[in-house]
């Protein structure tokens, strides 16, 4: 697994900021993937998200804890943590400074339809040019709406990985925006649920708090967590 952490971006959170905000305004195009344990072992069984992971191309910023630590074990140097939310944030406000526009896809409608109304209320000059539920619409249809509303922001999700196999997809057939998989970072925005008090971020122990509101998370979290970290014990150890 160490060719995908030789991959992540060594930027801190101000350079990968400031290179989309760049991306944005001269109307280039970015495929982000913020990337966490879950997507990693995914790759295992997929060549095509191997692949993904692999790409020089993509802008690869390191998200769940797990990467951090596993990247220090493995004494591969990556940048800051740049958790979902926070990087959706930072965007929605640029895109608002700018009055760009942004598209939706994915989550759930009534989820959608939130997240739209915090984004009307708190970004007034963003103009929303459409969205589309991850439920009763297909690939095509999402392929179709970017090609016709040329969007600058495009915040696709569907959870890890298919939101990332969808962008790849199609990202190939586009001339510009930032597209994202951000799994449920709309939920979090739209007020759906709750992100994880301060304290615990501080202490990087989100992960605790999303287990102690939802305990059915504790067997996701040991798969794809503890026995990841394992894994790159283990792999570190063949590498001395």
């Amino acid at each position: 697994m160490k060719k995908y952490f030789d991959n992540i971006c060594k930027y801190n959170k101000k350079q990968v900021y400031q290179l989309l905000k760049e991306s944005i305004v001269n109307q280039k195009k970015e495929f982000v993937i913020t990337i966490n344990s879950e997507l990693m072992m995914c790759s295992e069984n997929n060549d095509i998200i191997e692949n993904i992971l692999l790409n020089k191309d993509a802008l690869i910023i390191p998200d769940g804890v797990s990467i951090s630590f596993s990247a220090k074990i493995l004494k591969v140097k990556i940048g800051d943590r740049y958790p979902g939310v926070e990087l959706v944030e930072d965007l929605l406000k640029f895109i608002n400074s700018k009055g760009k526009k942004l598209y939706i896809y994915g989550s759930k409608e009534e989820i959608i339809n939130k997240f739209k109304d915090v984004v009307n209320t708190k970004y007034k000059k963003i103009n929303i040019v459409g969205s589309k539920n991850g439920y009763d619409y297909s690939d095509e249809d999402f392929f179709e709406d970017v090609k016709k509303y040329n969007p600058d922001l495009i915040l696709v999700a569907l959870g890890v990985p298919k939101q990332e196999l969808l962008i790849n997809k199609y990202y190939n057939k586009f001339k510009k925006g930032v597209f994202i998989g951000v799994g449920g970072t709309i939920d979090v925005l739209s007020g759906s649920k709750k992100r994880a008090p301060k304290i615990f971020r501080v202490l990087r122990i989100e992960w605790l708090y999303r287990i102690i509101v939802e305990p059915k998370r504790i067997k996701r979290f040991i798969k794809y967590n503890l026995l990841f970290i394992l894994r790159i014990i283990f792999k570190r150890k063949q590498l001395m």
